[in-house]
């Protein structure tokens, strides 16, 4: 029967407990990436969702403003841009997100509140149809960029394709597509 000697049991020892240091190293590296994975998934469907409520609620400002121009009987003569729902705060789920889509989000709130003040000038300096005029157009672009932002973020996410009893989206853009024809 051999019996190791000294040497060889701290060589046993040593190699197996760098082996066990390793193993754990790939192990918390792993779940960690899993944790950021999900944190920045999470973080991107929360987003998706506040984004398309807004381009959703774009429409529905547009329809608004159309029925007014047609028949003051119903509709609303709109100066105000729907309101986007905040994103959530989670440091790491955002950095989790690749850096275009990120500032994608992140920069389409004061894409919103720069609009905002060009229709406020519009209120405050010329006829109320023209403020009105510049929400619907405004409107008409932030809720087609809107509709883009969400499937983008939804593909580069992996995230579900959106669930919309109405095609809000399809529907900006078509309106989007008459502007253009219109304009020519």
């Amino acid at each position: 029967m051999l019996i190791p000697s000294n040497t060889t049991l701290f060589a046993l020892l040593v190699g197996s407990g760098v082996v066990a240091a390793l193993i754990t190293q790939i192990a918390t590296f792993l779940l960690s990436k899993l944790q950021r994975t999900r944190q920045g998934r999470y973080i991107a469907l929360r987003s998706a969702l506040a984004i398309e409520e807004f381009g959703s609620d774009c429409l529905v400002v547009i329809y608004e403003i159309e029925g007014y121009e047609e028949d003051e009987s119903w509709g609303k003569q709109h100066v105000t841009l729907p309101r986007l729902t905040s994103f959530p705060e989670d440091d790491e789920g955002w950095r989790a997100l690749p850096p275009t889509l990120a500032h994608r989000l992140l920069s389409f709130a004061p894409k919103i509140r720069n609009e905002q003040r060009n229709i406020d000038f519009y209120w405050q300096n010329t006829e109320p149809d023209d403020a009105t005029t510049a929400c619907s157009k405004a409107a008409l672009a932030l809720g087609c960029d809107a509709d883009l932002l969400g499937r983008d973020i939804r593909q580069e996410m992996k995230l579900p394709s959106r669930d919309a009893a109405w095609n809000w989206g399809r529907r900006l853009q078509d309106l989007r597509q008459k502007s253009y024809r219109d304009e020519e």
